[in-house]
């Protein structure tokens, strides 16, 4: 029989705090915690006021655990512990705010959805204010807690931490981290060890150029902050299972379960939202954006990348505080932003600055094999894509913490010499793949691709990603090249769209709606509908051809420029030679039939005899 032990052999065994918790639980048991009128119990809370003889049961059994705050000290919560109607203990944070609006109806409902329990005689809305203001009063024994909204960044005390799902990483001092929009945790937990995620995962994309820019993309929202930039999404577009989605399990194995984490673009306005905030400074991953509303595609990009959402107006009128996020977007689609927007009613087209925010890459590298440039080993590209999706499954998680470790501990201790190292890689990036004299938007896009190569190289000198040094740059390299023919110019997008915008016009409208000034057509006087201009036949020099010229109306003009501003338009195609003007001007005067002397457009043709277009046989 096993001898009787006191207080004093407990802790011995067991130390100090383990006797002092069973000594309070002792204490609470019998006397109860105490807040002004109120008496905690492990059966219920009761209330004595001076006029009671005896306390009186109010409620079930509700305690504060701890006093929340924001990090900037505002938004005052009390977090408790409850006993909900089949005596299992919950947790819940209630806003002080909230107390103070719609007569507190919104804490009653929270704590009856949890099945919380008032006894015969008592009204919740008349006890439950002075209880919660109670423990506000007392509250100078309760622990504090950092209340946040976000996971990602936060500076407390001092020190940069990054808060995770069920974890902080980096010293925050003595005080606890809370988030009660946190993801599920479970999402985010590791499988396996970093050793075999490499073997098993990653190191199948040091040869895989997509796959690269992925794993790449993932590590690359925690270093936005470092650096000061702006996310960005990156597309994987092409056909039907080619292998995209596996790029997705790929970079979203490094935070977590990827099966657990992916999204799809199926998703309200408020729902994106709320993604954000769980993925601030982190990695969102969409998959198939035809579940996306064409009309919205533009719209949700813009958000996506903004970093903050609709402003709105609070009770008072006052404006509500703006969340502000930095989430790394990386999609899949079977077609471009554009080629998306188009299907819409209104037939949208991307404007260059959503280009530039969601970088379309094609799924092809062009080795024939879908997503894939190396089969490593594979029968064929099902074979690895299979594979990829079975190990990210059973190792994934722990890349991600690993990275994040070192990088908190250099952005505290060294923030000076990790600045250099990533502009130091950006800057070799740009140097390697930026062509020489390309237009701003073509720049900021190559800085976009080379903020995502630095965090690849950054991840493999913590020693994460498994590649030769150099690698990840190369391999995002590659993806930039392919993002920069299919945009087909080093140009300004706008420019480029507007010279096919005039060319489809004239092979549209170059008969039917053109006065021929000579010719057959001419003499027989043929009708023109909806006229635009007046067209006619020149020579080519030093050749037999012939090619067509024309002159456009000024009316007519505005039309060809639909979309754009005519004045830019004007300047930009006097610029690159396919208007030609005359007496400082972008547009000529010349007698057309039935109009006399009057102002037109002048378009030639390329390689034409250098003859005065007023010179026009009638």
């Amino acid at each position: 029989m096993a001898e009787k032990s006191d207080f004093n052999d407990q802790a011995k065994s067991k130390g100090k705090l383990s006797v002092a918790k069973k000594i309070g639980t002792a204490i609470d048991a019998a006397t109860g915690l105490i807040f002004g009128f109120f008496i905690i119990k492990p059966d219920g809370v009761l209330v004595q006021r001076p006029d009671d003889k005896t306390p009186a049961k109010c409620f079930s059994h509700i305690k504060p655990l701890a006093i929340c705050r924001t990090v900037a000290g505002v938004g005052v919560s009390i977090l408790f512990e409850m006993l909900d109607i089949d005596n299992k203990k919950q947790q819940l944070i209630l806003r002080s705010e909230d107390q103070h609006s719609g007569a507190g109806e919104i804490h009653r409902a929270e704590l009856a959805r949890r099945g919380f329990r008032t006894f015969h005689g008592c009204r919740l809305r008349n006890v439950w204010p002075d209880f919660f203001n109670a423990v506000l009063q007392h509250s100078s024994n309760l622990p504090r807690m950092i209340l946040t909204t976000m996971t990602g960044w936060h500076l407390i005390n001092g020190r940069h931490i990054y808060v995770r799902p069920g974890e902080v990483i980096g010293d925050c001092g003595n005080e606890k981290i809370i988030n009660p929009s946190m993801p599920n945790p479970a999402d985010h937990a590791p499988a396996g060890t970093l050793a075999t995620w490499q073997r098993e995962v990653s190191r199948y994309a040091a040869k895989n150029s997509r796959l690269a820019l992925g794993l790449c993309t993932s590590f690359t929202a925690p270093i936005l902050a470092v650096l000061q930039e702006e996310p960005a999404i990156i597309q994987i577009f092409g056909a039907s299972s080619e292998g995209k989605t596996t790029t997705l399990f790929m970079a979203l194995s490094a935070w977590g379960n990827p099966r657990d984490l992916m999204k799809t673009w199926n998703s309200t306005g408020n729902a994106l939202v709320a993604l954000l905030s769980q993925r601030n400074d982190g990695l969102l991953a969409l998959d198939e954006q035809k579940l996306c509303n064409p009309e919205q595609a533009g719209h949700t990009v813009y958000v996506l990348t903004s970093g903050t959402v609709k402003s709105r107006l609070k009770k008072d009128s006052t404006l509500q505080e703006t969340e502000k996020f930095c989430t790394m977007g990386l999609s899949t689609g079977e077609k471009t932003l554009s080629d998306f927007m188009s299907q819409s009613r209104h037939k949208l087209q991307a404007d260059a600055g959503q280009e530039v925010r969601m970088l379309d890459v094609p799924a092809d590298p062009g080795a024939g094999l879908g997503v894939f440039d190396d089969l490593c080993g594979f029968e064929n590209g099902a074979a690895l894509s299979d594979h990829l999706k079975q190990a990210t499954t059973k190792n994934h998680g722990v890349a991600i913490r690993a990275f994040l470790k070192q990088l908190v501990e250099d952005r505290n201790d060294r923030p000076e010499q990790l600045l250099e190292v990533l502009t130091g890689h950006i800057k070799r990036f740009l140097a390697d793949y930026l062509p020489t004299g390309a237009d701003g938007q073509v720049h900021r896009a190559c800085h976009r691709f080379g903020i995502i190569a630095a965090a690849g190289e950054l991840a493999i000198n913590y020693g994460v990603l498994p590649f030769p040094e150099g690698d990840a740059a190369a391999n995002v390299g590659m993806c930039f090249s392919a993002w920069l023919s299919r945009r087909g110019t080093c140009g300004k997008l706008e420019i480029s769209r507007l010279l096919d915008q005039v060319e489809a016009f004239f092979d549209t409208h170059g008969e039917a709606r053109f006065v021929p000034l000579q010719g057959d057509d001419r003499a027989n006087n043929r009708p023109v509908i909806n006229r635009a201009g007046f067209n006619r036949v020149v020579s080519v020099a030093a050749s037999t051809e012939t090619r067509m010229e024309y002159f456009v109306l000024p009316s007519v003009f505005r039309e060809i420029c639909t979309g754009f501003d005519h004045r830019w338009a004007v300047r930009r195609l006097a610029e690159t030679g396919i208007i030609k003007g005359s007496n400082g001007k972008n547009s000529i005067m010349a007698r057309m039939p039935g109009m006399g002397l009057t102002r037109v457009y002048h378009f030639p043709c390329k390689g034409a005899d250098d003859e005065k277009p007023q010179d026009i046989p009638f």
